[in-house]
């Protein structure tokens, strides 16, 4: 919807656990952003990989000023990509 309210989540869940809802405007979609690392045949979160992620997610919105939330799907720094088969409409997964 055009007038959705959408929050892009690159916090830590240490850090997003704080908020709170209940004071967000009502219908407020909240999608979070993992980061993956593929290692052999397994795709793992290194805490250390994501937290860099996450700051360079923060930077690429900001430097790009996006306002549509599906344009972070296009987020590729440090070959990170968007992983549809693991996303769902509030979780999104990137891959490397």
């Amino acid at each position: 919807a055009k007038d959705e309210k959408v929050i892009i989540n690159v916090a830590s869940k240490e850090y997003s656990s704080v908020l709170s809802k209940k004071l967000l405007p009502e219908k407020t979609r909240i999608v979070e952003i993992s980061f993956l690392q593929q290692e052999g045949n397994d795709l793992k979160q290194i805490v250390v990989h994501s937290k860099k992620a996450r700051g360079l997610m923060a930077r690429f919105i900001i430097k790009n000023r996006l306002n549509v939330a599906e344009d972070v799907k296009a987020f590729g720094y440090e070959d990170y990509f968007y992983y549809p088969q693991l996303s769902s409409e509030n979780k999104w997964v990137f891959v490397r």
